[in-house]
């Protein structure tokens, strides 16, 4: 293990990474810090900065801008990133100034550029001031302009909601596991540790008034609750899994649903299968920490060389998609995300939802969800699925939290409750017959 480096210059390391080779957030910051020796402090500090960096990436380029004379060169962007950090300490946290320009400044020692050293500090210094008011910046600004675009136009009415949601910190929902503890003790547990909560309308759903680190709540290493968003946890309530029922959960990883569905009836005979190993692992780990058992198999759910043969009563599509209803918790998603992504992303979905169809039951019963807002990856794909399908139905939803759409039901990002997610149940026309 490393002795501990200039934790700003691990932040800019970290953003680096996500910028110029395309890693997620999460990813960067887990294998460039968990290389060094940092305590607990130093680590939420690096991790505070790398991703108040990203969140506010675009805003504190607009704020940095009318500083900066001379475009820096591509190759610089180690000081750009440099610039932003200590912007981002100015305009959006705590710091005393001083600190936050003579902390940034010695981190630029370390990039090895020695002329960057005065240029940082002068524009830093002219930042601190003449501070802009933050809050007065219209909220588009922080976003690209295709995704401003996209929201807009898929949502005219709440596009600037939309996008104020997805600005804010995250709120922190827990799932209680009833197969170890009812909501309403764990609730009292939390309470005798001085952590506020309250209950939600979902009966397994908590609501921290403040984030927690998950060391600090009781229980979690012994599998008693899972940090899940509301939307995320509405999906369990959908599939409402049978004892002895066979349901698949394709593109599992990393497990959350899968898992509140065995915490809800865990006599299912319930698959899970996802296309990277890595991840496989990570449905595994949670499997273990959850006391529960499910089949985890790695394999392309596109494909048929991992399936027994033997037709199942559900099957839950999370599929892979934009990430737009989750920006964020993963504000890296701004930076990552392309326009184009989007008709690629709905070709593979469109695929998942008619392969998958073929391994139902004929009273099975399919169901679709993404973590996205945009309709091209949601009621568009059903809406394809069924022009191909005239022997299936897309079936009426009413869920606690969100709206009815055309084929299926939306939540929208909305601050300190859900995040953005769609769902879609269908069946072949013989499954509602019986039902």
């Amino acid at each position: 293990m490393k002795p501990s480096p200039n934790l700003r210059w691990l932040a800019i390391r970290v953003v680096q990474s996500v910028i110029s080779y395309g890693q997620s957030l999460n990813f960067a910051q887990k294998h460039i810090i968990e290389g060094y020796a940092l305590n607990a402090i130093n680590g939420a500090l690096v991790k505070a900065l790398s991703y108040g960096m990203v969140r506010y990436y675009y805003a504190l380029t607009h704020h940095l801008k009318p500083l900066i004379n001379k475009p820096l060169k591509a190759k610089d962007i180690d000081i750009q990133l440099a610039l932003m950090l200590g912007a981002y300490q100015l305009l959006y946290m705590r710091i005393p100034d001083h600190a936050a320009i003579y902390e940034t400044v010695e981190a630029v020692k370390l990039l090895k550029k020695p002329w960057a050293k005065r240029f940082v500090n002068g524009v830093l210094r002219q930042l601190a001031r003449h501070k802009p008011d933050v809050k007065a910046v219209a909220v588009q600004v922080n976003f690209p302009p295709w995704l401003v675009t996209a929201i807009k136009t898929a949502w005219p009415g709440q596009w600037q909601t939309i996008l104020s949601a997805s600005d804010n910190a995250p709120p922190m929902h827990l799932r209680v596991n009833q197969q170890q503890t009812s909501t309403q003790d764990y609730l009292q547990q939390l309470q005798s540790h001085d952590i506020n909560a309250r209950p939600n309308e979902l009966p397994c759903a908590i609501s921290l008034e403040k984030a927690t680190d998950i060391s600090q709540l009781p229980g979690f290493y012994d599998g008693m609750i899972s940090v899940q968003d509301l939307a995320a946890q509405q999906v369990a309530q959908l599939v409402a899994p049978e004892p002895g029922e066979r349901i698949l959960d394709a593109c599992a990883a990393p497990g959350g649903k899968c898992c509140h569905l065995l915490e809800q009836t865990p006599h299912c005979q319930l698959t899970a299968i996802d296309i990277d190993p890595q991840r496989c692992q990570s449905i595994v780990s949670n499997l273990d920490r959850l006391k529960l058992k499910a089949r985890v198999l790695n394999g392309d759910a596109r494909e048929q060389d991992w399936w027994d043969g033997e037709p199942y009563d559900t099957i839950l599509i999370d599929a892979p998609c934009s990430g737009t209803g989750v920006i964020r918790r993963h504000p890296d998603i701004k930076l990552l995300r392309r326009d184009s992504d989007i008709v690629q992303l709905t070709q593979l979905q469109l695929s998942l939802v008619s392969h998958l169809s073929t391994l139902l039951k004929p009273t099975g019963r399919l169901i679709y969800t993404t973590c996205s807002i945009m309709p091209a990856e949601n009621d568009q794909i059903i809406s394809a699925f069924l022009a191909h399908h005239q022997h299936w139905s897309a079936q009426t939803l009413s869920l606690p939290y969100g709206f009815a759409t055309q084929y299926g039901w939306q939540c929208l990002p909305q601050v300190g409750s859900t995040d953005g997610f769609y769902y879609a149940l269908l069946s072949p026309d013989k499954a509602v017959a019986s039902r």
